[in-house]
């Protein structure tokens, strides 16, 4: 079976709300962000790190230090995430973030593990992934609601009131729509004629199949919308959920 590997902060857990607690110096204490890491939210990550449990190998690769690793656990079990393995930073380490995530890397190459891809937030962990001929995700966590008119304050914090959340969510779907239109309602003509005789879905393998085939749908359909002025964003993306179907297919087909 194959591995992914998968970052824990801000990769699978909403951490930034901890940001207050880093240190203001390089090489200061890190220990207070840390140790509250199982109050962590999930991201919307974990229910796909789920489905791809049932066909990969999770590893999980963090920078935090060893010395939490029993908060890494319970957190990770809480979410019903059990990985085959947790690799993390050595108490004593000073190495940055992508040198740990190589060593991580190095680590379970010369172990025989078969990577599939990885999944971290950090860009320059990701390049350094790439550069050791390891597909790898860019995840942004960060989901920043910008006002739908200047002068209004942009909200950054997470809403619990209902009217809240639908005055945000109302924001969000303005910014959108201004940059991508109705395009979501031309998906059902696109796969209508892509699949004619339609899809037999009928594992649990065939629907996440399914819905990596939809994803790139998706961003081929948003870049041709935007394709006289270009779209990075899509393109990255289609890279990277081509990269998944194909190790899908690889694996189930």
């Amino acid at each position: 079976m194959k591995t992914i590997i998968v970052d824990m902060d801000n990769t699978l857990t909403k951490s930034s709300w901890r940001n207050p607690l880093t240190p203001a110096l390089k090489g200061g204490d890190w220990d207070p962000f840390h140790e509250r890491c199982q109050e962590d939210e999930p991201t919307n990550l974990v229910d796909l790190v789920r489905i791809l449990s049932e066909f990969f190998q999770i590893v999980i690769t963090t920078a935090r230090p060893e010395r939490f690793r029993t908060h890494t656990t319970n957190w990770l079990t809480k979410h019903n995430i059990r990985p085959a393995r947790i690799l993390m930073r050595g108490d004593e380490s000073n190495a940055s973030s992508p040198d740990v995530k190589i060593e991580h890397v190095d680590f379970l190459m010369r172990n025989g593990f078969k990577i599939a891809f990885g999944i971290d937030d950090r860009k320059d962990v990701c390049d350094a992934w790439e550069k050791m001929g390891i597909p790898s995700y860019h995840y942004d966590m960060e989901l920043l609601i910008e006002p739908a008119y200047p002068d209004e304050p942009v909200a950054i914090e997470r809403s619990t009131r209902p009217e809240q959340i639908l005055s945000q969510a109302s924001k969000l779907f303005k910014k959108k729509n201004q940059e991508y239109g109705d395009s979501y309602k031309d998906y059902g003509k696109l796969l209508f004629t892509l699949f004619p005789e339609g899809v037999k879905l009928e594992t649990e393998a065939d629907f996440v199949r399914w819905g990596t085939t939809c994803m790139m749908l998706a961003k081929i359909h948003r870049y041709a919308n935007n394709y006289n002025v270009g779209h990075e964003d899509s393109l990255e993306d289609l890279a990277v959920y081509s990269a998944m179907q194909l190790s899908l297919d690889r694996e189930l087909l």
